[in-house]
């Protein structure tokens, strides 16, 4: 048990030191992403020198090593990043907890800051080192039972809990367990991920952020429970854009909000709220909106997140532009009102 255990401790040690090293390598790449802000006018518009600053990083990094850096950036590796921290993949969640990692570089003066933690479900021979308190699953409800002969949706109703549960209630026959009769999913939303769904370094820094701010000054408090207030009624917002006849008019007021909170100096602690709008101007066919909003949370000094980030060049990119006339003519009609 004690070879056991200093082993795992060695192999802690070589992981956190290993991560250390890229975190320090890529301090500050954030500063240099591209979003995308109008419609793309050609093929190689999501290209990775179309969507990362290369220049600019490598004039900010250290003269002595900027040779290492230009090697170092036209590597594969390096490519597939840039293009996972761009769009949305499986790998937005390890993106997101990179990004923390070179957070925790960044505020240590020290540099001793640890930057995995274990828990005791980790496994130090798989990839659940320092991420398994950072995942988390996500189970939606079940979808209704519809009664086919009248085709509303079944009620149940129980005096006291069923001692004997019914097996055709589960709908069992509706399962397959030959993959080949399933249907593909298509690649947009192959690593769909819900937009409500904080990610845990939000977790911690919003609740870290709130403290220190009521810690320094107590009238901060007040502002603290309007945006979660607030955050409440984004959550819901998709349910109402569902169900509303003019879509737009109700982004518009979403967008009001935002603005409203940036006005009254209402803090956003985390980036939930401009997750779901920016989801929906995309479902909507608003990426006009939707890069409106980005830039709103520019102006509050907030950093999208590799989840906000990917979810964003979503929305701009499979929501449909309006034609360059057309823009030109809202453009006009703005100016006019």
């Amino acid at each position: 048990m004690v070879i056991q255990k200093k082993r795992k401790e060695l192999e802690m040690a070589i992981h956190e030191a290993f991560l250390r090293f890229m975190a320090n390598l890529m301090r500050g790449y954030q500063s240099f992403l591209k979003p995308i802000k109008s419609a793309p006018s050609c093929v190689n518009a999501t290209d990775t020198g179309n969507l990362f600053d290369l220049d600019g990083f490598l004039k900010s990094r250290d003269k002595s090593g900027v040779e290492f850096f230009k090697r170092f950036c036209a590597t594969q590796s390096f490519i597939r990043f840039i293009e996972e921290r761009s769009f949305v993949s499986d790998k937005n969640t390890y993106n997101a907890f990179f990004d923390d990692c070179i957070a925790k570089v960044d505020s240590s003066e020290t540099g001793d800051v640890s930057l995995l933690e274990l828990d005791g479900s980790a496994h130090l021979n798989n990839t659940s080192v320092g991420l398994d308190f950072f995942l988390q699953v996500f189970i939606a409800p079940p979808e209704p039972i519809v009664d086919p002969k009248t085709g509303l949706e079944r009620e149940f109703k129980y005096d006291r809990f069923p001692r004997k549960l019914d097996p055709a209630l589960f709908q069992l026959d509706h399962l397959s367990m030959n993959r080949a009769d399933q249907q593909a999913v298509p690649l947009q939303y192959e690593y769909n991920r819900c937009a409500a769904v904080r990610t845990k370094p939000e977790v911690r820094s919003s609740m870290l952020a709130a403290t220190n701010s009521v810690r320094t000054n107590p009238l901060h408090w007040p502002k603290t429970l309007l945006f979660y207030a607030y955050s409440l009624w984004f959550m819901q917002l998709p349910s109402l854009v569902t169900i509303a006849p003019n879509k737009k008019k109700i982004l518009l007021l979403a967008f009001h909000i935002l603005d409203r909170m940036e006005h009254t100096e209402v803090f956003p602690l985390d980036q939930v709220c401009y997750r779901i709008l920016i989801e929906l101007c995309g479902e909507c066919g608003e990426p006009s909106l939707a890069v409106k909003v980005l830039q709103a949370m520019h102006r509050a000094g907030v950093e999208q997140n590799a989840v906000t980030y990917g979810i964003y060049h979503r929305a701009v990119l499979d929501a449909k532009w309006p034609t360059p006339a057309r823009q030109r003519a809202i453009e006009a009609w703005a100016q006019l009102r």
